[in-house]
Formats: C-alpha cells, sequence, structure tokens
C-alpha cells in the first residue's frame, strides 16, 4: 500500500510521500490540527444547541410575571 495522500497550494498538488521526512511530519501535524478545528466547531455547535434547548426549558419553570 503505497501513501497517496497529497497537498494542494495554489493549484499544485504535491504527493506527501516525496516530502522530506520533516515536511511529512508537519503535514501529519497539519491534518491533526485540521481534525482538532472540526471537532471543536462541532462542539460548539452542539454546546449552543444545548443551551438554547436548556434555556428553553428554564424558561418553562419560571413563574408567571404578575404585575
Amino acid at each position: 500500500m503505497s501513501d497517496t495522500r497529497t497537498y494542494t497550494k495554489d493549484d499544485v498538488t504535491y504527493e506527501v510521500s516525496k516530502l522530506s521526512p520533516e515536511g511529512q511530519s508537519i503535514f501529519n501535524v497539519l491534518v491533526a490540527a485540521k481534525k482538532k478545528v472540526e471537532e471543536a466547531s462541532l462542539d460548539l455547535a452542539l454546546a449552543r444547541a444545548s443551551v438554547i434547548t436548556l434555556v428553553s426549558n428554564l424558561d418553562k419553570h419560571l413563574p408567571d410575571n404578575e404585575e
């Protein structure tokens, strides 16, 4: 099985397997960092949805504001 991962910049595509070992390491860290950003974005969306739901549910338990 060969390494077919690629990196594209400025419309030029590079095969990661042809990069230096340090370049390959940097690429791997970049891939991991991008994955963390995607996970964090999902976590943020879930947290926002939770806050909206919790506020809505809490509102149902507030006493009527009688004046």
